[in-house]
């Protein structure tokens, strides 16, 4: 027999009734708030977070580039990820739009996270596991019509 079931079974009856709802309420609180903050709270909506994988000379890249104010205005959380060689090249690329500097990431480490062409937009919480990957140039609405429920 294990010590901890040794002490249990020691216990008055009153104090292992207590011992017991006491871990069962710590157990929920502790599933409850890991739920949330896996998920998300169900209370608040959750707007979608989207990474904007570009190249220094595309065309459609520099368009999409111009809708970004539309989307921030929805709320989204926008993030630049530039794909090349040429770091500096993206940098200022990238600080045409956004104040936060991009992620600079090789074409082989694009194309193992499926990328296959620029601009490429990422759905969802994280640019390694994205909910969804869209190619191509789409206006604001556009977005917002296939992002969005």
């Amino acid at each position: 027999m294990h010590l901890f079931t040794k002490v249990f079974i020691s216990l008055p009856q009153s104090f292992r009734l207590l011992f017991i709802l006491s871990s069962s309420v710590c157990l929920l609180w502790v599933l409850t708030n890991s739920y949330d903050q896996a998920f998300g709270s169900s209370d608040i909506p959750m707007k979608p977070s989207i990474t904007i994988v570009y190249q220094k000379d595309c065309l459609s890249c520099r368009k999409l580039f111009g809708e970004i104010p539309c989307l921030r205005k929805l709320g989204w959380n926008i993030e630049l990820i530039g794909v090349g060689s040429d770091k500096l090249a993206l940098m200022q690329e990238a600080r045409r739009v956004s104040e936060l500097p991009p992620k600079i990431i090789s074409f082989k480490e694009a194309s193992a996270m499926g990328i296959r062409g620029t601009p490429s937009i990422l759905v969802g919480k994280s640019p390694s596991r994205p909910n969804s990957l869209i190619s191509g140039y789409y206006s604001c609405q556009d977005l917002k019509r296939r992002i969005t429920p």
